[in-house]
């Protein structure tokens, strides 16, 4: 759901369902889908530099809003990503916003929380990995992100719909 949009009209275009990944090619880029969490995405950026050399790297995805200017459908290039557990922040190649990376799905009270603490605008699930992950490597990093949702939505507990590997199990939400 997150990438269709992106890979849609790719004049080549491979998917591969392998494990719950999907890989999609065309001549200049690799998109992995992989889900939520570290594991998922560490995984999928190994599947992607198996295809080959990487440039750069661009992270896509939904967010959640922070702050009620923020409406759903909006899209950011966070210039800043901060990981919630350890603290560390990542600079993106360019952009504004700022972007937390959280280990869950959060209600209100703690998407509110999570806006003080950090002085972020979104909170998502996976930028913070993958520019960690492209950080080591040296490599460019951007993060594109539609807004989900918004500050002030009540959301029913998600995460019970979450697999053990990181998947959504859409049939049983």
């Amino acid at each position: 759901r997150e990438i269709e949009p992106l890979v849609r009209d790719w004049p080549v275009r491979r998917g591969s369902r392998s494990d719950g990944f999907m890989i999609f090619e065309c001549d200049r880029a690799i998109a992995v889908c992989a889900g939520m969490g570290r594991e998922r995405i560490t995984h999928a950026f190994t599947l992607a530099e198996a295809q080959g050399p990487i440039r750069s790297i661009i992270s896509v995805g939904y967010a959640g809003a922070l702050h009620s200017g923020i409406r759903k459908s909006m899209i950011y290039w966070p210039a800043t990503v901060i990981d919630a557990e350890t603290g560390e922040r990542y600079e993106c190649e360019d952009g504004s916003s700022t972007i937390v990376t959280a280990e869950r799905i959060l209600g209100r009270e703690e998407k509110l929380q999570m806006a003080q603490r950090w002085n972020a605008d979104l909170v998502d699930m996976e930028a913070a990995t993958v520019a960690r992950l492209a950080q080591t490597r040296g490599l460019p990093f951007r993060t594109l992100r539609a807004v989900s949702d918004e500050a002030g939505d009540v959301l029913p507990d998600l995460n019970r719909f979450m697999d053990t590997r990181g998947g959504f199990r859409q049939v049983a939400f």
